[in-house]
């Protein structure tokens, strides 16, 4: 099931989000879009509801986190099945 389809079945109404995929260091979209673009899909639906986005909530305190985030560490890390 794509996302835009998950979000209707679960009857998701609004979406609130602090920052952007881009500002996450090696972010690649998902099915090639982001938020604003599911919401795009999803409200030209004829018959579904529509999806509200509302975005940049908090975006300086989410940037904020974002930068302090130990990002090259977490990249280092492997997966507990690497090393069993």
């Amino acid at each position: 099931m794509r996302p835009p389809r998950l979000i209707r079945a679960i009857g998701i109404r609004r979406v609130v989000y602090a920052a952007h995929g881009a500002d996450v260091p090696g972010y690649r979209p998902l099915l090639g879009t982001d938020c604003a673009g599911a919401a795009a899909w999803v409200n030209r639906q004829p018959d579904w509801p529509p999806l509200e986005v509302v975005g940049d909530f908090m975006r300086e305190r989410a940037l904020a986190t974002i930068a302090a985030f130990p990002w090259t560490q977490a990249q280092a890390r492997t997966s507990m099945k690497a090393t069993e």
